[in-house]
């Protein structure tokens, strides 16, 4: 399966760092996918980095089984890139696997639906 880890810079650096190398361990692929060109080097809050395996424009949905959506103050980058935030909305329809860590639940605040709604609304 294919777990996708959205990063922007700031990101909290365990967030980040400790699902992708438990993940890989369980045999998952892990996925660094960024709004800036593949290769980017994006910087953790504490100087850990992580270099992105695409731009999130290369994504589609089908590439992805599962999602995490990191703390620190990357999300406050992250939500204001529409692609990240319809790749939410999508996978939400589709009921996959959505993990937002610490700060990261902006990102579901951010996503809207259709009718405007996040896609967490009315949800606890």
């Amino acid at each position: 399966q294919t777990v996708v880890i959205f990063v922007d810079f700031q990101f909290e650096d365990m967030e980040v760092m400790y699902p992708k190398i438990r993940l890989e361990e369980e045999g998952h692929r892990v996925l660094i996918v960024g709004g800036h060109p593949k290769g980017m080097k994006y910087t953790g809050k504490y100087g850990y980095p992580v270099i992105s395996d695409m731009n999130v424009d290369e994504l589609t949905v089908d590439q992805v089984d599962a999602l995490i959506l990191p703390g620190g103050f990357a999300p406050d980058y992250m939500r204001r890139n529409s692609k990240m935030l319809d790749l939410i909305v999508q996978l939400n329809s589709l009921k996959k696997p959505i993990a937002a860590i610490c700060h990261g639940p902006w990102m579901l605040c951010s996503a809207r639906l259709p009718d405007g709604k996040p896609v967490v609304s009315g949800r606890q």
